[in-house]
């Protein structure tokens, strides 16, 4: 089996574990409830429910400096304190340099752990049931076997 990893969330903690797990040759598989990037950056005028939402005028307290990913420089044209549209956009210039897409499946609505078992001297093998919000035939719920799991906040 491959070394997979489950990766809880595609907003920015989700993106930079993904990263580090290619980076590391592992392989991360990311699940994220809704339909797009950004977890709580991305402004949505009508949430989903048990979902939160920033505003719409959002602008991020911290520098652009401070809050950029360290192998991946905010462009030098962006303010130095950035609308959450750009910090959308800046999450969205990660995802296509680094091709984490590839690795995300979206509108995954339930996860819960099927079953979970240890042997000493090996990885932590983790089973995850997940449902999709997704009527495609192939995106039904499955089972998949995980080496290690992360959980972005």
């Amino acid at each position: 089996m491959s070394r997979r990893v489950a990766v809880v969330g595609a907003g920015s903690s989700g993106l930079v574990c993904m990263k580090c797990c290619l980076d590391e040759g592992l392989e991360p598989v990311c699940f994220e409830s809704s339909d797009d990037i950004g977890g709580l950056w991305r402004f949505k005028e009508n949430p989903e429910p048990d979902r939160a939402s920033i505003y719409h005028s959002v602008i991020i307290n911290t520098s652009k400096e401070m809050m950029c990913f360290s192998d991946f420089p905010i462009p030098a044209h962006f303010p130095n304190f950035m609308h959450n549209s750009l910090i959308m956009e800046y999450f969205r210039m990660y995802v296509n340099h680094f091709q984490l897409a590839k690795h995300i499946r979206f509108n995954v609505r339930k996860h819960r752990q099927a079953s979970l078992s240890h042997k000493c001297g090996s990885s932590l093998q983790l089973t995850v049931s997940m449902c999709v919000a997704d009527p495609r035939p192939e995106h039904k719920e499955e089972i998949r076997l995980f080496a290690f799991w992360s959980v972005g906040c």
